[in-house]
């Protein structure tokens, strides 16, 4: 059990650091600066980083808040012209976050408070992880 509990948080801290570096090479990218080799190395990373969070969404997220991820399934979209499956529900970690602050109290709303305000709102560019969708550069920058 110990064990588990270890793995648990290793697996956790794991897609924090891939989180915090998948959020610098976004900021590079808003910034226009993420071109080129840059770009082609850090595919991997944001490959990694994006199949750790739906692994963790649906095995230790689902675990820690004790609910199922909601809604899931996918949409017909346009994206620059061509029509693409385009996933919607609950299949990262920050949508069921999203959805959670949203709710505004309980205990699942201060566990979700904690994790995108102090986790992942600092390090995000927007500055604002669980508000906001908009994909542009936080008014300050420091």
């Amino acid at each position: 059990m110990l064990e588990t509990a270890a793995y648990i948080i290793f697996a956790c801290w794991v897609f924090w650091h891939g989180y915090i570096h998948a959020m610098g090479l976004y900021r590079a990218k808003l910034q226009g600066r993420l071109v080129g080799l840059p770009l082609v190395l850090s595919v991997p990373v944001i490959f990694v980083t994006f199949a750790l969070d739906v692994i963790l969404q649906f095995t230790v997220a689902s675990l820690i808040f004790w609910e199922k991820p909601t809604g899931i399934g996918f949409e017909k979209r346009k994206y620059k012209g061509v029509t693409v499956p385009w996933p919607v529900g609950d299949w990262f970690v920050t949508d069921r976050l999203r959805r959670y602050t949203a709710q505004g109290s309980g205990w699942r709303f201060r566990i979700a408070d904690v994790i995108c305000y102090r986790l992942a709102d600092p390090f995000d560019p927007t500055g604002a992880h669980c508000d906001s969708e908009e994909p542009r550069l936080a008014e300050v920058q420091k």
